[in-house]
């Protein structure tokens, strides 16, 4: 993130974060605080682990010797959920170099929009998903969010809660709809 670019996100972001408290961010994602806290505290209650063979791109049971993605599907009322944070971290700046998981572009539009220049890399990151934590995401996002020390204090609960949300075992998960956003504003300067 460039420090113009920054800041001008600090100076909108406190009228874009849509829930300042726990029963805010509640009634963003039209949930009880009972509901919250059960899709916080067993996570894994309402998620469908599945995996996809990387060189075939079958689904495929667990086997330690296949080459596998594991993928982690919310349930459906869970993800729509997910889906409301999705949509408030869509306001979020994203690079404009980056071509995955944006709307209307893709690898094939990339390579078209560098097509003259000599040199062409595709990156796949090792443990990606494993190594977005939930506290690497607080931290962005809080950075993101405000400069301001008294007004990260104050939201630093509401916070703690969407993280607990958005890596519901301690990382990022493959599967979540709000994985592929937050891939893009999380690495902003990747």
């Amino acid at each position: 993130l460039t420090k113009s670019t920054l800041r001008s996100f600090k100076r909108r972001s406190n009228r874009m974060i849509p829930f300042h408290t726990e029963e805010e961010l509640c009634t963003f994602l039209g949930l009880t605080q009972a509901e919250l806290y059960k899709y916080i505290k067993y996570p894994k209650s309402f998620y469908h682990v599945f995996y996809i063979n990387k060189d075939t791109g079958n689904i495929v049971p667990f086997d330690p010797n296949l080459r596998l993605r594991k993928i982690c599907a919310p349930s459906r009322a869970l993800s729509n959920v997910l889906k409301r944070l999705a949509w408030w971290l869509n306001t979020f700046p994203k690079n404009e170099v980056n071509y995955a998981f944006m709307k209307h572009r893709s690898t094939a539009r990339a390579v078209q929009a560098l097509a003259y220049n000599k040199v062409l890399v595709r990156i796949d990151l090792k443990s990606f998903f494993p190594s977005h934590t939930g506290y690497y995401m607080y931290k962005k996002l809080s950075k993101l969010i405000t400069s301001d020390p008294q007004e990260a204090k104050s939201l630093r609960k509401v916070l703690v809660l969407v993280c607990r949300l958005l890596a519901p075992v301690g990382n990022l998960l493959q599967g979540s709809p709000t994985s592929p956003v937050l891939s893009l504003i999380l690495n902003y300067e990747m």
